[in-house]
Parts: structure tokens; C-alpha cells; sequence
């Protein structure tokens, strides 16, 4: 367990150090895109096309769709 712990300290120290680095910006940021594609809910979208290819995001007017 503590060599895990050893290991991500390594890696964290290491990403601290090159945080300025274009290539280190792309590591940071392919960390990210999977974590915020988590935290992202699309069960909660409100709004669908109408018949006249507006948006439409009021409930009654998506019900009466």
C-alpha cells in the first residue's frame, strides 16, 4: 500500500515540476477530459425541437410537442 502511495507522490511531484511545459499541458488536460465527461448529466436535458426548428426549453411547450 505505501509504494502506491510513493508511486502517485513520484508522479504528482513530477507533474508539479513540468506544469509549465506544452507537453505536460496536454497530460493535464487528457487527465481531465475523462473526469468531466463523469460529472456531465444528460439525463437533465430540457429541451427538444419544435415544429418550426426553434428550441424549445419551456415545459409546458415541450409537453404540448
Amino acid at each position: 500500500m505505501k509504494a502506491i502511495f510513493v508511486q502517485m507522490n513520484n508522479a504528482h511531484k513530477t507533474l508539479c515540476e513540468n506544469i509549465e511545459t506544452k507537453a505536460c499541458e496536454k497530460e493535464v488536460l487528457r487527465l481531465a477530459r475523462p473526469r468531466e465527461k463523469k460529472t456531465r448529466v444528460l439525463g437533465n436535458v430540457r429541451c427538444i425541437i419544435g415544429e418550426d426548428s426553434m428550441v424549445l426549453v419551456d415545459g409546458a411547450k415541450i409537453k404540448g410537442r
